[in-house]
């Protein structure tokens, strides 16, 4: 281990890895904490409690402190796990790990641990936790639009071909150009349409240029 990255706090060893907490006494809680997020870290410290007096092999499990519903933040969680004499590193999440998913977290969420909740570790062991900056949720939230943007053009595309392979002859259309005309015959790709019931006014067009379609009765 690089000794340079570790550090002796109020009697506690410290490891830095992308900016670790300086260690408490005690559970840090922030003041605009929800009552509900103190009794989910209450829940989380009475099951270490109980597994610290009953642990046979100086062994735990960790705990799932990364519900999306009881968003923790890195300090509370840091808190936590030193007050039970683990070793913490904190490490924040990179622009390259912006996913969609994290779009709901709020900033400095604890987004996972090493080792993963349910595993055992030995008491006393060095528990990475990682959490998600305000940067990396704005990346997410970005993703997320993008994402929902492709997904609502995949749709009208899809609307769209509908749209195409129904066109029959007979069938009233709207054009991309916002004219009204008749359809008088059709091919796999084009239409040929008849403008203002005018023989004289019938053009070849792609389906493509077919927005609406009023079927023929």
């Amino acid at each position: 281990m690089d000794n340079k990255n570790n550090k002796q706090v109020g009697g506690k060893k410290k490891i830095e890895a992308g900016g670790a907490i300086g260690a408490v006494g005690g559970i840090i809680f922030s003041n605009l904490i929800q009552p509900y997020i103190k009794e989910f870290v209450n829940a989380i410290v009475n099951k270490l409690d109980y597994q610290i007096k009953n642990s046979k092999d100086g062994k735990i499990t960790i705990p799932d402190m990364c519900q999306p519903d009881f968003p923790l933040d890195v300090e509370t969680v840091v808190s936590l796990l030193e007050d039970k004499k683990f070793i913490t590193a904190t490490v924040p999440l990179q622009l390259k790990d912006a996913n969609s998913k994290y779009k709901d977290c709020i900033n400095n969420q604890v987004v996972g641990t090493s080792p993963k909740q349910g595993k055992r570790v030995e008491l006393e062991s060095i528990i990475k936790v990682r959490y998600i900056t305000q940067e990396v949720i704005d990346a997410s939230i970005k993703i997320f639009e993008d994402e929902e943007k492709a997904k609502a053009e995949k749709k009208q595309e899809k609307k769209q071909k509908e749209v195409m392979d129904a066109v029959a002859v007979g069938d009233s259309i709207l054009t991309t150009s916002g004219f009204y005309g008749m359809v008088i015959d059709v091919t796999d790709d084009t239409v040929i349409v008849e403008f203002g019931g005018n023989k004289n006014c019938r053009i070849p067009m792609q389906k493509s240029a077919i927005v609406d379609v009023e079927k023929a009765e």
